[in-house]
């Protein structure tokens, strides 16, 4: 359990909650197994994170110009190095999702209708009407309806409510309406051509 107070910070001698203070849950020296499990309580650092703030740009104001420029250096190093590993991680799930839709037959994957539908109802507003924009790609104009109005009537006259969708369906009606590229604005990760 935290705690919660005030501690006095040993550089600006002020009277600050604990939570402008660093928090280390350090480990724990264990003889035998080599484990070192952390600590329940953790150690609070005995100046505030102000005062550590402001002991850093005095630091780095002390530096050369050419100290200064090798900092940003290894700055925009690390940057680039992270973007490229999260970019990594994204293309291998693509890569992933692409081998589950070929290989697995996923394009049978049922996913909610909800994003699909939003897209089917700004397209029958830009055609004018439903007809148009069912006639253009091709499709039943009640089934396009279905799509829209998110539900449809039984013989027994109560409304049925439509959850998902194929989306191998959503990719057909993409491609038809020629669109096929916004599959994965509407279905993030499950566009095919990525």
């Amino acid at each position: 359990m935290l705690e919660v107070g005030r501690k006095n910070c040993k550089r600006c001698t002020r009277w600050r909650l604990l939570v402008d203070y660093t928090w280390r849950w350090r480990l724990v020296r264990s003889k035998g197994s080599g484990r070192k499990p952390r600590h329940i309580k953790p150690t609070i650092d005995g100046v505030c994170n102000y005062c550590r703030r402001i002991e850093e740009k005095n630091r780095y104001r002390l530096k050369t110009k050419e100290e200064r420029k090798e900092i940003g250096r290894r700055a925009n190093e690390n940057r680039l190095k992270r973007i490229k590993k999260e970019q990594e991680k994204l293309d291998k799930t693509r890569a992933l999702v692409r081998y589950q839709q070929r290989e697995l037959g996923w394009e049978n994957e049922r996913v909610s209708i909800i994003p699909f539908r939003m897209w089917v109802i700004r397209q029958i507003r830009l055609r004018g009407s439903l007809a148009n924009f069912a006639n253009e790609i091709g499709y039943d104009q009640s089934l396009v309806g279905r799509w829209a109005n998110g539900f449809y009537w039984e013989p027994e006259s109560h409304p049925v409510p439509v959850y998902s969708i194929e989306i191998g369906t959503v990719d057909k009606v993409l491609t038809a309406a020629g669109a096929s590229f916004e599959l994965s604005m509407i279905y993030p990760l499950k566009d095919d051509q990525t």
